[in-house]
């Protein structure tokens, strides 16, 4: 049975046919690039001997997200009678399919500024630039200079941008929704149209699913552009960015050098207090590792029987803990649970951004991995600017904690006073 496009993708298709300039913008997976190749399938049927092109940031992306996934999606179930027709060919190798009537369809990535200016020596009848949050304003400009409007034809030259939700800052929102030339800041006055979608817009995937998933699972910025609700703002002088945060899986506990866990504990222990840290953290030929790192609010007997499970199931060499402000009382209430327990007191001179700037800038030199996704962590990270004087990310202070002793062995107090 043939697919069938939903209401939303329909409207879509109608918006494209209205305006020279369409952005089709929303959440994951709401079918925004399939419909955008179903109707460039028809346009290049109906209208003879016109080229169209679809561009990513990457060709590698576009090959592997387009050429060998919606391409034959959409041929397989919007038009199967193609494959039978005479004339109707498709090129693994430039990746180029041709229809009968000589139209034209080309997959290219913007990865090279060379090739694709040499491709935009051919008059385009539509240019697609997917996944447009990570396409540069300059790749569109440089289209833009390339597509002049033919008088001779019966087709109207036009870009349509498929995206998720990106920050404000972005040339997107400054070109569509404020109308303004995203370098000058002048009003372009272009004809634009803009359409937005959600994931429940698609009917054929389970929407509630994959949001939940995002919500619980997936980091910040994932959460933000793919089941947000519009441009978001970005965290203006924020330690870590996205890109700072790699993965790595765990290897064999034994095959690290050292692992420490850190615990930031609340202060106080009623059900106002702030939630408790705890971090893990390897060193392994010079890198870091962040085995688990998280924050839970809990009585502080029953968080102190965690912390030594936890201590014994990583196999830790000591327990670090901050003196400040009477934190002594950590490694009494350590020993009481477990008297096996080399607790390691932290003396923090350095206000927490001065202790988190060297940290932060590990990350950036690739040095440290995440061994699976610590959503608690990784959002105090990109929000945390040190600017807040309230500000408290628990977790965060732990990592910091075990990372700066793993990086920098410092002599913190008397290792065996516990």
């Amino acid at each position: 049975m043939l697919w069938k496009l939903t209401k939303k993708q329909k409207e879509m298709s109608r918006l494209i046919d209205a305006h020279k300039n369409v952005l089709c913008i929303g959440q994951g997976r709401t079918g925004k690039s399939l419909l955008i190749v179903v109707k460039m399938f028809r346009d290049a049927i109906k209208h003879k001997n016109t080229n169209q092109a679809i561009f990513r940031n990457t060709l590698t992306s576009a090959v592997d997200g387009i050429w060998k996934i919606t391409i034959k999606e959409v041929i397989d179930n919007f038009f199967p009678a193609l494959r039978m027709m005479e004339g109707f060919k498709i090129n693994e190798t430039t990746h180029t399919i041709t229809f009968p009537n000589g139209s034209m369809i080309t997959i290219k990535g913007l990865d090279n500024t060379e090739r694709v200016q040499k491709l935009l020596s051919t008059q385009w009848m539509r240019c697609f630039i997917d996944e447009a949050q990570l396409v540069n304003y300059e790749h569109f400009g440089m289209l833009m200079t390339r597509m002049p409007q033919p008088l001779d034809v019966d087709y109207k030259v036009s870009f349509v941008f498929a995206a998720n939700w990106c920050p404000k800052s972005h040339w997107l929102k400054t070109f569509f929704e404020d109308g303004l030339n995203p370098e000058t800041k002048a009003p372009h006055e272009q004809d634009i149209g803009v359409i937005t979608s959600i994931t429940q817009d698609n009917t054929t995937i389970n929407a509630e699913e994959y949001l939940n998933t995002l919500n619980q699972a997936g980091d910040r910025r994932s959460r933000l552009a793919c089941a947000g609700s519009g441009f978001y703002e970005e965290i203006e002088g924020a330690l870590w960015e996205q890109s700072d945060i790699k993965r790595i899986e765990a290897l064999d506990l034994k095959l690290y050098k050292d692992i420490v866990l850190a615990f930031d504990p609340a202060v106080s222990n009623t059900k106002s207090s702030d939630e408790h840290g705890i971090a893990i953290c390897a060193k392994i030929n010079g890198k870091y590792h962040v085995l688990n790192c998280f924050e839970i609010k809990k009585d502080v007997n029953l968080i102190a029987q965690d912390v030594c499970k936890l201590y014994h199931e990583y196999g830790c060499s000591k327990l670090l803990y901050e003196e400040n402000n009477g934190g002594n009382w950590i490694s009494s209430l350590i020993k009481n649970h477990d008297s096996k327990v080399l607790c390691h007191g932290i003396r923090a001179n350095k206000g927490k951004l001065q202790r988190a700037s060297p940290i932060a800038a590990l990350y950036k030199n690739g040095l440290v991995f995440h061994c699976r996704h610590f959503k608690q962590l990784e959002d105090q990270m990109l929000t945390y600017t040190g600017n807040n004087g309230s500000d408290s990310p628990n977790a965060l202070d732990a990592l910091v904690h075990g990372l700066d002793y793993l990086s920098t062995g410092l002599k913190y107090a008397d290792p065996n006073r516990i």
